[in-house]
């Protein structure tokens, strides 16, 4: 099941990478590692996560240019794939095909309703209790929360290339 072992990597990821396009450097890629959340549980999961970008951030910047985005997740990052000897993915290396690799391709979409940005800090008070200003209204320098417009999944998670899941599938 591609589709749910997708959503399972990203409902139980704490981090991803956010790659935007550089307003800085125009047209060049720029990734950045942020904290993530996908609901306060797995069961409260809709496999659209949400994440914070304080506002002079360059990410919140590129963003505010170009909402493009792609958001990748490592299955290497999750602790139930860490092997009895440390290792990631049960005891293989981060990169072997085994080891799934997703990225979700879209478009970074604000945070308006107030009840969803309650749900937001909600799920990021339960899922990083130690950096509380994520779940109380974000950086003193101001921002937002995101969630993500899907529009194409990447999805590596055995030998002989790339799972086909549909956004449709995924969602």
């Amino acid at each position: 099941d591609a589709a749910g072992h997708a959503r399972w990597i990203v409902a139980k990821s704490l981090w991803t990478t956010i790659t935007t396009l550089s307003s800085k450097s125009e047209g060049e890629p720029f990734g950045n590692i942020r904290s993530v959340v996908d609901g306060a549980c797995f069961l409260s999961s809709n496999g659209l996560p949400y994440f914070y970008v304080p506002s002079p951030d360059p990410t919140a910047i590129d963003i505010k240019k170009d909402s493009s985005i792609t958001l990748t997740f490592t299955e290497a990052a999750l602790a139930e794939r860490v092997g009895e000897d440390g290792s990631p993915c049960g005891g293989m290396d981060a990169e072997d095909p085994t080891c799934a690799k997703l990225t979700l391709i879209g478009h970074a979409k604000p945070l308006e309703d107030h009840a969803e940005i309650k749900l937001a800090e909600n799920a990021f008070k339960t899922q990083h209790p130690r950096a509380r200003w994520l779940s109380e209204g974000g950086a003193h320098t101001g921002g937002l929360y995101y969630t993500l417009h899907l529009h194409e999944i990447m999805f590596l998670r055995n030998y002989g290339g790339f799972a086909q899941v549909s956004p449709d599938e995924y969602l």
